[in-house]
Formats: C-alpha cells, sequence, structure tokens
C-alpha cells in the first residue's frame, strides 16, 4: 500500500518493536579488549545529531583516567590527533573515533623519535635544497632571458651598424671567394648586395690588383707573413660599369670554428682625392703667385743694400734694411705655412748625404751670429771628440738649428753667452742649444711643439714669429730617425737638445747584410755569372744565377731574395722590361735592384742615373746662386765666364739673376720651352737655370733634351714649386723660389772662382 502520505502510514501502521541495547557492551563484545588496551588506543562514539551536552555515547576506560568524564567533546576530539569514522543509525549521525591514549602518547623508545628527528631534518633540508635550486633555477632563468634580450638587443644593433656603415665591410674565406657584404659595399661598386656573396674577390678589382692577389693569399696562408693582412693602404676599386675609383683598404683576419676568414673594410677617397687635389692646386698657387714676388723683392732689395745701385744715404739704408727684414720674415711666415702642409700629407722631401755634423752646425752658428747680436747675445760653439758623420739632409738640419739658434737668442737673457755642443755618444749624437733665459713657462710646456703655439700668443706680444718653427723643427728631427726635446727651469733657461743616429759605415753596413742575405744574379753571360758569385762568395754572400728574366721572374716568386742584379741586355726580354714589371709588383716593388750592365754612363742616363750635387732653397741669396753656378758648370778657361741660359717668364726674376750672376756668367734668357729650344738648336750652355712653371708648358720636359748633350748640360731648378727626389737626382742643384740661406757660402764662391781645380774637383763629384 501507498505509504507517501502521514494518514496513509498512520492507516498502515500494525504496532510497535522496541530493542534497547548498552552500547558498552555492544562494543565491547565486537572488539576483543587487549586488541585496543596493548596498543594504547582509547575508543570513542559520539552522536553528531544530539545537543552538545549529550554526544558522547561511549568512550573506553582502560585504566589510564581515559574513562567517560575525561573523555573530551567531539568539538576537542577533533582538534586532536584521531582517526574517525561517520556512520548512520536510525536516521542519527554517528561518529566513530580511536585516538591514542596518555601511554601511548608519552612512550619513551628513542628509535621512533630519532626516525621522525631524521626524518624531519631530512626533510627540512631537502626543502632547503628543493626552494635553493628553484630560486636558483628562477634567477639563472631570469639571466638567461636578460642576457637573451641583451644578445637579440646587440646583434640587432650590430646588423644596424652594418647594414647603415657608409664604409664597405666584405668577408672572403681562403680562396678569395666573397661570404658576406654589406649594402654599402653594394652601393660603392654598383652591384646588389646579394649578388656578391659566392662570387671572386677579384671581381672588385682592376685587373693589375686582382692577378696579384690570388697570390698574396696563398703566400700569407703557406707563409704567415703580412703583406696586405693587418695593414691599411690605399688601392683602387673597379666599379660593375668597369670604372676604377681609389679606395682605402684595410685587411684582417679572424678564425671561426678553426677556419681562417679574411675581413676587408673599404673607403670610397674619391671626394677626399678630389679636395686634395684642390689643395694641392691651391697650395701650388699660393706657391707660386707669393714666392716668385717675393724672390723679386728679397732679390732686388738686397742687391741694393749691397751697393749694387751706388752708394745710399744713412736714411735710405735704414729704410732698405727694413725692407730687407719685413721680406724675410715674410718669406719665414710662408715657407713654415708651406712645410706644415707639406709635413701634414707626408710630402716633405728630404736629400740625404753621409756628412761630417760639424760643419752644418758651424754654418749655422755662423749664419746666426748677426741675428744674435742684434739681440746682445752670441755663441759659443763646442765639439767635443771626433766629428761625427750623420745621414741627413743639410738644409733641413740647417732649418731646425737655424730655428733653435733664432729662439735662443730671441728669448734668452740679455747679453747672453748661448751654449751650443756638439757631443757623440755611442751610436748617438747630441746638439745642444743652451741659453740662459727666463725658462719655458710651465703652462706652455705641454704644447710647446704644437703648431702656432707661442708662449705669448697676445696681440701685443713682445716677440715675432708665427709659432710654426719648433713644430717643423720636431717633425724633420724624427724623420731623419731622431728626436728633439727641451729642458727647462724657471730662470735659468732652457735648453733644446737634437738627438741624431750616427751613419754606419759601409763595411760594417755590409757585414750585417751578408750574415743572412742571399742575392739573385740575372746574368745570361756565364762568366760573369761565375765570376760576379766568387766576388759575393768571398764576401761571405749566397747568391743564386738566373739566365733570363723569365727565369729570374721564376726564382723571385719560389725565394725570398734580399738583393738582385740585374744585366740590361738578356736573352728574350730586355733587363728595362723586367724591372718595370718588378716595379709594378706589389711583392717585388721594394726589392733592391743594382743594375751590372756594359751600357755606358751616358745611356744610363737616359733612365734618369745622374748625381745630385746638391739640394738648394729660394729666395736666394747672392752668394748661393753662385755657389750653385759654379759647383755645376762642367769645364770652363781659368778667367773665363760661364754660359748660362735661363728659361724664365719672369722679367723681375730675370733681372734679379741677371744682375748675381753677372760676375761669373754670362746669360741669356728664354720665356717659355719653344724658345729655349730655340736657343739649345743653336748653342751648347754650360749651364741651365731652369723654372718649372712657363706659359707653354713645364720645364721639366727640357729635362730629356738637356740629357742627350754630350756632355750633358747640367741643370739648377729655380721655380716657386718644389720637385720631389726623383726629379732632384736627374739634376744638378734644386732653388726653390721664397726658401732662402743666408751668404755663408760667399768664402766658398771666391775660392773656387779663385782656384779652377776646386771647380773640376767639383764636377768629378
Amino acid at each position: 500500500n501507498p505509504n507517501d502520505t502521514v494518514e496513509q502510514r498512520r492507516r498502515n501502521l500494525v504496532g510497535f518493536a522496541l530493542g534497547v541495547y548498552r552500547v558498552d557492551d555492544l562494543i565491547e563484545k565486537v572488539l576483543e579488549k587487549e586488541f585496543y588496551t596493548d596498543r594504547g588506543i582509547h575508543l570513542l562514539l559520539y552522536d553528531r545529531s544530539a545537543q552538545k551536552e549529550g554526544q558522547l555515547l561511549y568512550a573506553h576506560d582502560n585504566g589510564s583516567g581515559g574513562g567517560h568524564d575525561d573523555a573530551p567533546s567531539l568539538e576537542g576530539a577533533l582538534k586532536m590527533p584521531h582517526l574517525s569514522h561517520q556512520f548512520d543509525v536510525g536516521g542519527r549521525q554517528w561518529v566513530l573515533m580511536a585516538r591514542p591514549n596518555v601511554e601511548f602518547e608519552t612512550y619513551t623508545n628513542p628509535l621512533p623519535l630519532l626516525a621522525l628527528f631524521l626524518g624531519l631534518l631530512i626533510t627540512t633540508m631537502l626543502l632547503f635544497s628543493l626552494r635553493s635550486i628553484t630560486r636558483r633555477t628562477r634567477t639563472i632563468a631570469q639571466k638567461v632571458e636578460e642576457q637573451t634580450a641583451r644578445l637579440q638587443r646587440s646583434e640587432a644593433y650590430n646588423q644596424a651598424v652594418h647594414d647603415t656603415v657608409v664604409d664597405g665591410i666584405i668577408t672572403i674565406n681562403p680562396q678569395g671567394v666573397i661570404q658576406s657584404c654589406n649594402p654599402a659595399t653594394g652601393q660603392m661598386f654598383g652591384y646588389d648586395s646579394g649578388e656578391l656573396p659566392g662570387r671572386k674577390i677579384n671581381t672588385l678589382m682592376p685587373d693589375h690588383y686582382a692577378k696579384a692577389h690570388d697570390g698574396y693569399l696563398h703566400h700569407y696562408m703557406e707563409t704567415g707573413e703580412e703583406h696586405v693582412i693587418g695593414t691599411g693602404r690605399e688601392v683602387e676599386g673597379q666599379r660593375s660599369d668597369g670604372s676604377v675609383f681609389p679606395m682605402d683598404l684595410a685587411v684582417s683576419r679572424m678564425e671561426i670554428d678553426g677556419e681562417a676568414f679574411f675581413t676587408g673594410v673599404v673607403r670610397d677617397i674619391t671626394e677626399r682625392k678630389r679636395v686634395d687635389k684642390m689643395k694641392a692646386e691651391f697650395i701650388s698657387t699660393v706657391s707660386h703667385e707669393l714666392r716668385t714676388p717675393l724672390t723679386s723683392i728679397h732679390g732686388a732689395m738686397g742687391l741694393v743694400a749691397g751697393g749694387a745701385a751706388g752708394e745710399l744715404s744713412e736714411q735710405a739704408m735704414k729704410l732698405v734694411t727694413i725692407a730687407v727684414n719685413n721680406s724675410d720674415r715674410l718669406v719665414r711666415l710662408i715657407n713654415d705655412i708651406l712645410d706644415v702642409e707639406k709635413i701634414e700629407a707626408g710630402k716633405m722631401q728630404f736629400n740625404n748625404k753621409h756628412m761630417p755634423l760639424g760643419p752644418i752646425v758651424e754654418q749655422a752658428v755662423e749664419e746666426n751670429r748677426a741675428y744674435a747680436e742684434e739681440h746682445g747675445s752670441s755663441y759659443q760653439l763646442q765639439i767635443s771628440g771626433d766629428d761625427p758623420v750623420v745621414d741627413v739632409d743639410a738644409d733641413r738640419i740647417r732649418q731646425v738649428l737655424d730655428n733653435l739658434l733664432s729662439n735662443a737668442a730671441k728669448y734668452g737673457a740679455e747679453e747672453d753667452k748661448i751654449d751650443v755642443t756638439v757631443v757623440v755618444t755611442g751610436q748617438l749624437v747630441q746638439v745642444t742649444v743652451q741659453d740662459h733665459g727666463p725658462g719655458i713657462p710651465e703652462e706652455f710646456q705641454n704644447r710647446i711643439f704644437s703648431k702656432f703655439a707661442q708662449a705669448d700668443s697676445s696681440d701685443t706680444r713682445q716677440k715675432g714669429g708665427t709659432g710654426l718653427g719648433l713644430s717643423i723643427a720636431k717633425a724633420i728631427v724624427e724623420q731623419h730617425g731622431g728626436q728633439l726635446w727641451f729642458e727647462t727651469e724657471k730662470g735659468e733657461g732652457t735648453r733644446f737638445i737634437i738627438q741624431l743616429p750616427v751613419a754606419k759605415a759601409f763595411e760594417e753596413m755590409a757585414v750585417n747584410i751578408s750574415e743572412s742575405s742571399c742575392v739573385l744574379l740575372c746574368e745570361d753571360d756565364p762568366d760573369v755569372g761565375k765570376l760576379l758569385q766568387l766576388m759575393l762568395e768571398k764576401e761571405g754572400v749566397a747568391s743564386d744565377l738566373a739566365s733570363s728574366a723569365e727565369e729570374a721572374l721564376v726564382m723571385l716568386r719560389q725565394k725570398d731574395y734580399q738583393a738582385m742584379t740585374l744585366d740590361l741586355m738578356l736573352p728574350g726580354r730586355d733587363g728595362v722590361s723586367l724591372l718595370n714589371e718588378l716595379r709594378e709588383t706589389e711583392q717585388f716593388k721594394d726589392l733592391p735592384v743594382v743594375v751590372v750592365t756594359a751600357k755606358s754612363k751616358s745611356e744610363g742616363d737616359a733612365f734618369g742615373v745622374m748625381q745630385v750635387s746638391d739640394w738648394l732653397t729660394k729666395p736666394i741669396e747672392e752668394q748661393r746662386l753662385k755657389h750653385a753656378v759654379m759647383l755645376a758648370i762642367r769645364s770652363r778657361e781659368e778667367g773665363g765666364k760661364a754660359q748660362v741660359l735661363h728659361v724664365e717668364d719672369d722679367p723681375d726674376i730675370i733681372t734679379v739673376v741677371s744682375t748675381m750672376l753677372d760676375e761669373c756668367a754670362v746669360i741669356e734668357f728664354a720665356s717659355g720651352l719653344s724658345e729655349a729650344q730655340q736657343l739649345l738648336d743653336k748653342k751648347h750652355y754650360d749651364l741651365v737655370i731652369l723654372d718649372i712653371s712657363l706659359p707653354d708648358g713645364s720645364g721639366l720636359d727640357l729635362l730629356p733634351r738637356l740629357s742627350q748633350f754630350t756632355p750633358a748640360i747640367p741643370v739648377v731648378i729655380f721655380s716657386a714649386l718644389e720637385v720631389d727626389s726623383n726629379t732632384a737626382a736627374k739634376v744638378a742643384g734644386v732653388l726653390v723660389k721664397s726658401r732662402g740661406d743666408s751668404g755663408r757660402l760667399a768664402v766658398m764662391v771666391k775660392e773656387l772662382i779663385k782656384t779652377p781645380t776646386n771647380i773640376n774637383e767639383a764636377k768629378r763629384n
């Protein structure tokens, strides 16, 4: 029957059955007493459905104070260590709980406690270790992320630099194949940068560089000798359209995974070359347009002061002297500025010769003695021991000494006795110029060798000068392999010291060279070749013999020779073409070559083989020009005058030179190349004075014609333009307008005029 409602259940109720149980007896019957007594188990039974004070139904008392009265409430028991189980009895929720009694909790066996302690200790250590490892892992991960981000930024930065730098950056492998290049490379050479990787680097070179490049790489990989690697140099590049342009190249080596690669950085210097050309043209213009009129002014005023125009009144002489002195100052200024430009461009020319240093110093002292007297000073020269031989350009060293001596007179004490000493110490010689003035101010000492540096740079300074002299002097001394420095003490004076290396004797140099040298002899005559080998062998020099130009080239590529002798007359190919090829090849351009040939000296002159007797400067003093002329004259009778052709377009210069040389020479003039050629066709001259800048061309174009005469006509270049050492080697002297010396050679000129044998000796030398 349905029992869904109360009424239905009441109608269906038959009656009640009641059963009463003792919970204590029931539980103790179910569980044996020893089971939980021996193990210290305290059993508790709670009725969770009852009120709090009636919840405890059963508490087992095992005689240890754990009876019904001492049992905790359900809420308190749940907070203690226990095991419990909840179940339904007649719709009520009972909880059976087992918890350790007092004996169990106070059990004193140490092993379980020790095990517990060790377990806790190990657990704690593992916990801290795990925590440390976790923290370290987190820190490492963070650093890795930061480093990765930094590397990514650095890579992006480097890539941006690589892609935006204006210089070309190229990497190649040992076979000369391009591995990578930046966009600037493609723009510079006219390619898309993606086109170049995989091509040979020779693609970017003109033929004369491309042919030699593989040889450079191979030689470097085989020997490790750096010729181009690790250096910077100026070369030529070739664009995709075949045009050639100048560029700076720097090559370095790198290694990746043990494999060698090469990095080249290239810079297009077309614009720099254009600016350099403009600068050179400007300097040339300044040189010519200022030096030429200054030469006329200086020379004319010097002649007037010397009485060439008659005796002058005292007042007129004062005015002329003022003009001469100020033209000297202007000359020094122009020369200093031009010298600075040449030093910075690396184009200052030096004509070094082995010569004793003493006469150079004596000459400088004599030339500056009058200047010192004007300032109330005097020089005291002392040369200790033997006069040392040095390898110097005498004019340039005098230029240095002039600066030091004039400064000592200018800045020294009143009535100062300036000490000039020359002392040899080992392989060095020192020239000292000591004044006794106030010394160099401390704040000026660290910039004394700087350009335009002066201790008193105010508009009202007491001493003149440009502040360029010491800067130029230091550069000149260093170009000679020496040093220039100063020592100063306030109130005691200043000492400038020049230190130069003493030139070695020829015999000593030969011994040093022969100890480790091997020379290639290029000679087709076996007897001559054997003779040369025996001569060298006697001096301890090893040699190899090549009988032709082609054989010599093969041997030069196979072995490193310190020098080479060359016969100009060889079978199949002449020595001149071989020499030209060597000079055009990077590997052999600096190889010392000694020509051994049957050709005469006059034939050799066609190749530029001529002696240099002097290197002179200008504007020129009367005595200086006379001396140059007399040294260049090859022959004349005693008392006669030399026949001189002066090629010059400036009438003022012609007048000054004519007046200077009137005593010793008959001078004819030509204003240009064509007029000079006509005069040379009609007459033989003892000497030609030649200007370079002429209306119809360069005076240097006359040199080949003049060398063809028998005997060859000596030439003195007298121009506002300076010439290089190769040109100077083909003439008897070079005098530069507006670079002047004093009258130190007057005595020499007079003695040469009196004694013709001296002239003949000069001609032979």
